[in-house]
């Protein structure tokens, strides 16, 4: 991942809210009004359309929620577990609410391209693919499973991170066309 990633907003924590699927949008509004910058990731797929197969949006992680607050704040945790759809804090074992490591790194990743994972261009090279552009080229994670004919990779993010794996999509290209879909 790019270091200006790591440098960003370290004057803030990152919080994760686990909620119903579907309430997201309405979560998000919730913490805006009490003066939150509140963050549910999408992800742009293939799917089929008649038949062509046509970029789609989709939560990322459906029922999750970021959150940013001031590091020096105190956090309004009664108001914000009191949003209707809302249904836990997510926390560390040792209780600990404020992201760290590699899910920070993982939230900023998702924040540097404003929460919209749009598909990837990828290079066939043997049994392998190289990602070529778009977001999946900036992230650490390993290629765990590809579906070829929905055009998604499944990447595993690593055993330390609480999110271990996302489903998104991608182009193959050759060398030549790289930046041109």
């Amino acid at each position: 991942m790019p270091e200006a990633l790591f440098m960003e907003s370290t004057n803030k924590d990152v919080y994760c809210l686990f909620c119903v699927t579907g309430g997201e949008g309405s979560i998000i509004k919730n913490l805006q009004r009490l003066g939150y910058n509140a963050l549910s990731p999408i992800v742009l797929k293939w799917k089929p359309m008649g038949s062509k197969m046509k970029k789609s949006p989709s939560r990322l992680l459906p029922g999750y929620v970021f959150f940013e607050a001031e590091k020096e704040c105190t956090l309004e945790w009664p108001n914000i577990r009191s949003i209707q759809k809302v249904l836990c804090i997510l926390q560390y074992g040792d209780g600990g609410r404020a992201l760290r490591d590699s899910d920070y790194a993982f939230y900023q990743w998702l924040k540097s391209y404003s929460g919209v994972i749009d598909v990837s261009q990828a290079v066939q090279e043997g049994t392998k693919i190289r990602f070529v552009s778009g977001p999946l080229k900036d992230l650490n994670g390993t290629v765990v499973k590809v579906n070829k004919s929905r055009k998604q990779v499944a990447v595993n993010l690593g055993s330390d991170s609480a999110i271990r794996l996302v489903w998104c999509g991608i182009e193959y290209v050759q060398e030549s066309q790289v930046g041109m879909v």
